[in-house]
């Protein structure tokens, strides 16, 4: 996913996220990526202001309803912010276990 992201322009992404946790229990998360990335420029300074801007004005409209069916919604502006260790620590706020990280070997 991360190899497709456009290093110029906006992107949103709506993913399930399986994972395991230690005590063997089998779960999945539903997660909004809204990705804008820093590097993101236009012609003119304005014009970056206005598409980053209505990044965050649809990005919130989106956010609102995906949460409310239980997504998490997560904000990226650089690859960092999608690793897949990043990513996961925003899942495991909601899990009483940790997560099994071997069961991530079909994830990579």
């Amino acid at each position: 996913m991360v190899a497709q992201l456009p290093p110029q322009d906006l992107c949103w992404i709506f993913l399930a996220l399986p994972y395991a946790t230690t005590s063997g229990g089998l779960r999945g998360k539903a997660c909004l990526v809204s990705w804008c990335p820093d590097a993101l420029a236009r012609a003119t300074f304005k014009e970056t202001v206005r598409v980053k801007t209505s990044s965050v004005l649809f990005g919130a409209a989106l956010a609102k309803r995906a949460t409310r069916d239980g997504a998490i919604r997560i904000e990226a502006q650089d690859l960092d912010d999608l690793g897949l260790e990043s990513v996961l620590e925003r899942v495991s706020r909601f899990e009483r276990d940790a997560i099994d990280h071997s069961s991530l070997a079909c994830l990579l």
